[in-house]
């Protein structure tokens, strides 16, 4: 992605980005009124559709540089199983909702997905590209059908979105037209801001930048707790 710049944003800027956009998100969610106070709703979960955009690059580029993907997919996974009741209790006031999942569910199946198209990319000849075509579908297929049935948040759509910035990963152009595309075709007025993501994307510079790697993970389950207690013990 034309990286090694030295200047620009790196993945530790962009997670904090990330993450503060996507507090400020589920925090207008939880404690802004739409009926009574709609510019200040929309506002605030504007700013919190730059934060999914943002953390699918960054499993992207997760994915193209840590050591072990499956160690990698498996700590998605666990953070997923850790944040559901966090998830459910701070956005529907119940410790068990089957109707809709945490973030962490697509994230994890977006690496699985990646995994599966990296292995079948490998294991076979540009002469099987028959079998290879179907493989690769059929991935993309348990993938996807795996998203619905746990109803992970954004389903089919993040799922696109990480796929198109997997494929088009080091172009950077393509990257950030992919994001404002796909932004502008989930629809609804709010995730047109969405499509803003793509600034702060396109000054990535390749750089790790700061780590606290299980801070940015400890971090989401934390504050759905936290704004849970606010909303049902404090207001």
């Amino acid at each position: 992605m034309e990286q090694n710049r030295a200047w620009g944003l790196s993945g530790g800027t962009l997670k904090i980005i990330a993450l503060v956009t996507m507090i400020i998100d589920h925090a207008t969610y939880i404690f802004v009124d739409y009926e009574r106070n709609q510019p200040l709703y929309l506002f605030g979960r504007g700013i919190g559709r730059l934060a999914f955009p943002i953390y699918c690059f960054l499993i992207v580029e997760g994915f193209y540089h840590t050591r072990s993907v499956l160690k990698y997919a498996f700590r998605l996974f666990l953070f997923a199983l850790i944040s559901e009741i966090p998830f459910d209790l701070a956005f529907y006031g119940t410790i068990f909702y089957g109707g809709h999942q945490n973030v962490f569910f697509t994230l994890f199946l977006g690496v699985v997905m990646m995994y599966l198209i990296q292995t079948a990319r490998t294991k076979f000849s540009k002469e099987q590209v028959v079998l290879q075509t179907l493989v690769l579908l059929a991935s993309y297929g348990v993938v996807i059908a795996a998203a619905f049935y746990l109803q992970a948040d954004y389903r089919m759509n993040g799922l696109v979105l990480i796929l198109l910035m997997f494929i088009f990963h080091g172009k950077k152009a393509s990257v950030a037209i992919v994001d404002v595309m796909m932004n502008l075709l989930m629809g609804g007025k709010i995730q047109y801001a969405g499509a803003l993501s793509a600034i702060p994307i396109s000054f990535y510079n390749g750089k790790k930048g700061i780590s606290l790697k299980y801070f940015f993970y400890i971090i989401y389950p934390l504050h759905l707790l936290l704004f849970y207690w606010i909303n049902n013990f404090m207001l």
